[in-house]
């Protein structure tokens, strides 16, 4: 097992938050090779960093490859099963795919989890894309 160093541990910890957040303001900015790159590094680091893959979801969803999008938000929910926002966010992808019944039944999960996922604010806060956002309304008058 390693044993960290102070200087390690700080440069860990470091290197793990400035890469969130650069990836964020990059992905803030739609510069999302930029901000792709950055989450890459940080799973590097932490291989299971929600934010991460998440985050790369979202961006994939953005680009309009919903198939890496569906792939990293099914990751997300391996290691958090109980995730609103990847439930979510994988629902909105179903949708998209024309999966409506799987879609429709996997964002009521996500709603009973966390009500405040119905509300646009709380997608824009957790910095959904204009994209994912419009389909997630259409989904979201559905139930």
């Amino acid at each position: 097992m390693y044993v960290w160093g102070k200087s390690s541990y700080s440069r860990y910890v470091r290197g793990k938050f400035s890469y969130n957040f650069r990836g964020e303001i990059y992905k803030r900015q739609k510069r999302y090779p930029e901000a792709l790159q950055d989450y890459q590094k940080l799973l590097e680091l932490d291989e299971k960093n929600l934010i991460a893959i998440t985050n790369i979801g979202l961006i994939h969803y953005e680009q309009g490859d919903l198939n890496l999008a569906s792939s990293q938000f099914q990751k997300s929910l391996e290691i958090n099963p109980q995730s609103a926002e990847n439930q979510l966010a994988l629902a909105v992808t179903l949708y998209r795919q024309g999966n409506t019944g799987k879609a429709i039944k996997l964002a009521k999960s996500a709603l009973k989890i966390d009500p405040e996922f119905s509300q646009v604010e709380t997608l824009q806060k957790n910095l959904w894309g204009d994209k994912i956002i419009a389909d997630a309304r259409k989904l979201l008058s559905q139930l």
